[in-house]
């Protein structure tokens, strides 16, 4: 059973905002992502942050292309605002184009609306059944030895055109940070994880250890590896993950650790807690 509490974090909110929203018309796919922006952001007492889109995609388990067409709609209607390469959310709610927002997410709404009604009216003329029937009598006519079906072929070569995401297209769709430690990745000797597969693991890795400096410990990795290499059975991601996870348990220790001050002659153990 969930039990959230007040002492693992909470958004700093002014009411003044949340009434806005209120007045706000979004899609709930919209919603999802604006919500993540303000966790990432004002959740930890920031006002931008560098957000990539897998991250985002992670997160709300949408596809990339619909968030970066509903990151598109929230800045032009400057709900959302970039600065470099950061984002955030416009907390001057005067800003906000609402009426712009609504009239995107009604058009996009009236766009569907408008398919599905052509979809369902749609009706083949007698011409065009007739073909279809003589294809599929023709298809179930043909024999398995050695011939394929007109219906497996068509399966076939859509399978050649559904071409998969180049690597550069992934690398482009990251934040400059990202990139960054990518990069430290695989200049490493033995790294085989594909650019799909980083990009993947450092957006995992990004909410799992928001505290940790990706790229600083990237390098710290990097310089490991030069005593120990990889080999054919590493597994990188699992050595990425685990070095995230001990030096935020190192970082953790390190501050509660005590403290030697002087008394007069003699030295004192003095605990200073962990903040």
């Amino acid at each position: 059973m969930a039990d959230p509490k007040l002492e693992d974090g909470y958004c700093r909110l002014p009411n003044e905002i949340l009434d806005a929203f209120a007045r706000l018309r979004l899609s709930s796919n919209e919603w999802q992502v604006l919500h993540f922006i303000i966790r990432k952001t004002l959740g930890y007492s920031k006002k931008v942050d560098r957000i990539a889109n897998s991250q985002i995609c992670h997160a709300t388990t949408l596809h990339k292309a619909v968030v970066s067409r509903i990151l598109k709609k929230l800045r032009a209607a400057n709900i959302v605002y970039e600065n470099g390469k950061s984002i955030g959310i416009q907390l001057d709610y005067d800003q906000w184009k609402i009426e712009l927002a609504e009239l995107l997410t009604n058009e996009s709404y009236q766009n569907r609306q408008q398919k599905l009604a052509e979809l369902s009216t749609k009706v083949d003329s007698p011409l065009v059944t007739q073909k279809k029937k003589d294809n599929i009598h023709k298809t179930s006519s043909l024999k398995s030895g050695g011939v394929y079906s007109s219906r497996s072929s068509t399966k076939k070569i859509n399978a050649r055109k559904q071409t998969p995401t180049s690597e550069s297209e992934i690398e482009e769709s990251l934040s400059q940070g990202d990139r960054e430690v990518i990069s430290v990745w695989h200049s490493v000797t033995g790294f085989k994880l594909s650019m799909k597969d980083s990009a993947e693991l450092v957006a995992n890795l990004r909410t799992e250890f928001p505290d940790v400096d990706l790229l600083a410990e990237s390098k710290a990795w990097k310089a490991r590896k030069l005593s120990e290499p990889l080999t054919a059975k590493s597994r990188e991601s699992g050595q990425i993950w685990n070095w995230m996870k001990m030096s935020r348990r190192f970082k953790a220790d390190e501050k509660a650790k005590p403290t030697r001050r002087v008394v007069g002659d003699h030295k004192k153990d003095e605990y200073l807690g962990p903040w």
